[in-house]
């Protein structure tokens, strides 16, 4: 942008003008727009060599100095849109360009600020580009301003909303020896302060925003379901929003805890039947598993179990060729006793035993 667009009212310019050729289409030339520097103009009468004189007067807002220009109608009800011919009102431009002070120093910190920096897109929070938006259009952010302690605790206060912090970020001894390498004199704010300044700026702050969503975080109970839905009815017919009951996501964990608590009800009913229907369960103990079974051991011992006992010792009455005759037996059966011991006597030749013999043979657990 040139020099001239660089104070920070060009935009405001071009509205008020086109605001003016609305009202004038047939004005030439472009809007003078030193005006909206200035009150008035108001209705005055001077003395002129004499004689008595109509005249409109401007006074600037900056410094208060008065121009004054010659009127041409009268009458209580007389305005400036009513003379015939407007007069010049150059020299507005010129006091504003040449003699205000006042006017020159708040357009320089105006172009300072607005210089490099775009406000919409450095802060996280929409509020915050709004705040600090006003920061720079009061010119508060040049270097020249005068500083002040609300000054500093409002950009203080800002910086923790934005940026997430704890409020007692203003008590860390890292910081404070930071401010005090900078010779920084102001103290830093405590939570204490920072909550009042928070409160006080979002008291003037415009949260809303066309982006934002609601969401509503209940438990899984009939009750809120219920309210969700009355919720949702009311915003729609009243605000016209969205709702959108497919994306109404339960907690899984409640879930789940529901699914196994019907499916432990169940297991439950299932144990009380087979209990003497006419007494009535006392107690859960009835219908645990491991108070009757707490006696018996974690790990397998082969030498306690019974089935296991009988099933041996029928095998070694079988294959005791005192009691048995030989001949009684299949050929098969033979073959299978023969090919049996000739496997244990070429395991025993190489100090090897069968997996059956190692059960059999291992010393009962502990």
């Amino acid at each position: 942008s040139s020099g001239e667009e660089s104070d920070g009212l060009s935009a405001f310019r071009k509205v008020k003008a086109n605001d003016e050729l609305k009202k004038n289409p047939t004005a030439r030339g472009p809007v003078n727009t030193s005006r909206s520097e200035f009150t008035g103009p108001t209705k005055d009468t001077g003395v002129l060599k004499g004689k008595r004189v109509l005249r409109w007067t401007f006074k600037c807002k900056h410094c208060g100095a008065i121009r004054t220009f010659p009127r041409t109608v009268d009458g209580p009800n007389a305005k400036w849109e009513d003379e015939p011919t407007k007069p010049r009102t150059s020299n507005l431009a010129a006091h504003l360009r040449s003699e205000c002070k006042e006017y020159a120093n708040k357009q320089a910190a105006a172009a300072d600020c607005e210089e490099g920096t775009q406000p919409e897109h450095e802060y996280n929070l929409p509020v915050i580009r709004d705040i600090m938006a006003e920061f720079l259009k009061k010119g508060e952010l040049n270097p020249a301003h005068n500083l002040s302690w609300k000054g500093f605790l409002k950009l203080f206060a800002l910086w923790i909303l934005d940026d997430d912090l704890p409020w007692t970020t203003g008590e860390s001894p890292m910081l404070r020896d930071l401010f005090k390498y900078l010779h920084i004199n102001y103290k830093l704010p405590s939570d204490t302060s920072m909550s009042t300044t928070l409160l006080s700026l979002a008291s003037g702050a415009d949260f809303r925003r066309d982006d934002y969503f609601m969401a509503m975080t209940m438990d899984n109970a009939s009750t809120n379901d219920e309210i969700y839905r009355n919720v949702s009815r009311y915003l729609v017919s009243i605000y016209g929003t969205t709702s959108h009951p497919d994306r109404h996501i339960r907690c899984l964990a409640h879930v789940l805890n529901l699914v196994v608590q019907a499916i432990l009800a169940d297991l439950k009913e299932a144990d009380a039947q087979n209990e003497d229907p006419d007494e009535p369960l006392k107690n859960d103990d009835k219908n645990d598993d491991y108070l009757g079974n707490k006696d018996t051991p974690i790990h397998y011992d082969v030498s306690t179990d019974r089935d296991q006992c009988e099933l041996e010792a029928q095998r070694d009455a079988d294959l005791n060729m005192e009691f048995f005759d030989v001949s009684e037996f299949d050929d098969e059966i033979i073959e299978g006793i023969a090919l049996e011991e000739e496997i244990d006597e070429e395991l025993k030749q190489l100090g090897l035993t069968s997996p059956l013999k190692k059960v059999r043979n291992a010393p009962p657990l502990a």
